[in-house]
């Protein structure tokens, strides 16, 4: 109970070794019986090690950044109080529903009465923007005019993510240029849409890099208070907004800080 804080969810606030250690320490302070005390403290490491065991095969530890990747590659996120517009959530490193599963989420508009959507961005599918040419239907938030597929082919090799499973035919475009027409600030540093063909344009004329824009296919959701509940059940960490553009926000290169 002390380690998991009265939650579902652990959260590593306190390592177990530490909790172990001081219950330990305490107990033989306390009771004579130290055999007793360490008979039980050897059978907590025993359940400790299965519990990580079994963590290793589900793969809830390959959150962790490789060993191999630069430090300057790597940036931390603050811890926040509560969820707001820009705010990210970063999914508990033990929450393993397939579809949430080390998520890092952007939240583009939050309304406690209203609900919530955000982006996941860091599931990148096996598409590029050259993919989203050849779609029989229109996609919702850009629509798909001439103007429009113009100013895709400026960014026709770049990466698409999925931002979540509601609404898989809207596209969402994050980038730090806000400066363009119909950019939506959501954090230092951090947009929400644009005009594409204005975005192309400042791409051709070398004002910006194509990799600066991250484009997104669908959201997640929450109703009214929905959110709410799942951070107070600890299923999410709510961090303050970035401060870098959210190309960098990749699988194992976040991390909250200490």
């Amino acid at each position: 109970r002390e380690l998991t804080g009265g939650g579902i969810y652990y959260l590593p606030a306190r390592s177990a070794a530490d909790i172990a250690r001081t219950a330990f320490r305490q107990n033989m302070l306390d009771n004579d019986n130290h055999d007793f005390h360490l008979d039980v403290t050897m059978a907590c490491i025993r359940v400790l090690e299965q519990n990580l065991a079994r963590g290793r095969k589900l793969g809830i530890l390959d959150w962790l950044p490789p060993r191999s990747r630069a430090p300057e590659e790597l940036f931390e996120l603050k811890l926040a109080d509560g969820p707001s517009a820009g705010h990210v959530l970063l999914a508990h490193p033990l929450l393993v529903q397939s579809a949430l599963t080390r998520a890092v989420i952007v939240l583009v508009q939050y309304d406690k009465e209203k609900g919530t959507f955000g982006l996941v961005v860091n599931r990148r599918v096996p598409l590029k923007v050259t993919d989203l040419l050849d779609t029989a239907s229109a996609l919702h938030g850009v629509g798909m005019s001439n103007s429009v597929r113009e100013g895709l082919k400026a960014f026709e090799d770049n990466g698409v993510y999925r931002g979540g499973d509601v609404a898989m035919h809207f596209l969402s475009i994050l980038h730090p240029h806000g400066d363009l027409p119909h950019a939506q600030r959501i954090a230092p540093g951090v947009y929400w849409q644009c005009d594409l063909q204005a975005a192309a344009d400042k791409v051709q004329r070398g004002e910006a890099k194509a990799s600066d824009f991250k484009f997104v296919l669908g959201h997640a959701g929450w109703g009214p208070g929905q959110l709410e509940g799942e951070i107070n059940n600890q299923t999410w960490l709510v961090a303050a907004p970035p401060t870098v553009a959210p190309e960098f926000v990749e699988e194992g290169a976040i991390r909250p800080a200490e």
